[in-house]
């Protein structure tokens, strides 16, 4: 996921000679750089750690910055729905260490899928 941000990134920052800009914009693509890097080097204090828990601390940390940006836009449904996945990070790896990898993709995953259709389908955009 981080790479894949990363990508939309570099893509939007060259080709921003076509959009308004108001001035926000250049501190929340630093924010989300920092986010990058940030879950990078503290997923890298982990990595002697077992597989689910280098899975899953990028992911949480990324439900974290998910959250964040919600509370700032004022967008209730993507606050649930980072909060949710930050939640549900450790209780599946304590429930259920082995599937806890599997469980958390398919949680915040198929939770990003619904969001993004449901937004796609309505009718102000």
């Amino acid at each position: 996921m981080p790479l894949g941000a990363a990508a939309y990134s570099l893509v939007r920052y060259w080709r921003r000679g076509e959009t308004v800009r108001s001035g926000w914009e250049a501190r929340f693509l630093r924010a989300w750089w920092v986010m990058m890097f940030g879950t990078t080097a503290i997923t890298l204090l982990v990595v002697p750690a077992e597989f689910a828990v280098v899975a899953l601390l990028p992911g949480a940390l990324w439900g974290l910055g998910v959250l964040l940006y919600a509370v700032v836009a004022d967008d209730r449904a993507l606050a649930a729905l980072g909060a949710t996945i930050v939640l549900v990070a450790p209780l599946l790896r304590l429930g259920l260490p082995d599937w806890s990898p599997l469980l958390f993709g398919l949680t915040g995953g198929g939770g990003m899928l619904a969001l993004g259709v449901a937004r796609a389908r309505s009718p102000w955009r």
